[in-house]
C-alpha cells in the first residue's frame, strides 16, 4: 500500500490543480475550477460535491466512477447511495475536510460485489471561501484484493506550511 497519495498519479495531478487554482487562499472557489484544466486522465475520476444542511448531494461524478459504481449518482444525496458503517466512515472524511479546511486522503477497502473487494484511493478537496461548502472528490480503484487491512486516512494539513513532499 502507499504512503500517501503521491503514489497514485490521477490523485495527484488533481491535487495538484487544486493548490495552483487556491494560490495563497486555504482553499479555490467553485468558481475557480475549469473541469478542462484538470486533463482528461483526472476529470473521469472526479466527482463535485456540496453541503445541504448536514446531508452530502453529488453534484456530478465522473464517467469512470459511473462506471466502477455501475449508475450515475449526480443530484443524490450521500445517505440515499450507502448505509451503516460505510456511510459513517465517508460522512467521517467530509467532516475532517470541512472541519480542517484542508484536503482529506483516504485508502481503504470497497465492497465491490458478493465476490471480493476493491482498494479504493479518494482525495478530498475543499472548495469555498471561508467554509468548506462544496468538495472536489478525486477516486481511484485498484485491483480486486481479499480484505485484511483497515481503512487509512490522512488529513493533509501540511501542504499549506510544507510542500517539498509532493514534488
Amino acid at each position: 500500500m502507499p504512503q500517501d497519495f503521491t503514489s497514485d498519479p490521477v490523485l495527484l495531478s488533481l491535487f495538484r490543480y487544486w493548490e495552483t487554482r487556491r494560490g495563497a487562499r486555504a482553499m479555490p472557489e467553485r468558481r475557480d475550477i475549469d473541469p478542462v484544466g484538470m486533463g482528461s486522465a483526472v476529470l473521469p475520476n472526479v466527482a463535485l460535491a456540496e453541503f445541504v444542511g448536514s446531508r452530502v448531494r453529488y453534484r456530478l461524478a465522473g464517467t469512470e466512477i459511473v462506471r466502477r459504481f455501475g449508475r450515475d449518482f449526480t443530484g443524490e444525496f450521500m445517505d440515499e447511495l450507502m448505509t451503516g458503517s460505510y456511510l459513517a466512515f465517508i460522512n467521517d472524511l467530509f467532516e475532517n475536510m470541512r472541519e480542517h479546511r484542508a484536503p482529506v486522503f483516504s485508502e481503504s477497502p470497497y465492497r465491490w460485489d458478493v465476490a471480493g473487494y476493491r482498494l479504493t484511493r479518494r482525495i478530498f478537496l475543499p472548495l469555498g471561501d471561508s467554509e468548506a461548502r462544496m468538495s472536489l472528490i478525486g477516486q481511484t480503484f485498484g485491483e480486486d484484493f481479499p480484505i485484511t487491512e483497515q481503512p487509512r486516512v490522512l488529513i493533509l494539513t501540511k501542504p499549506v506550511v510544507d510542500r517539498r513532499w509532493i514534488r
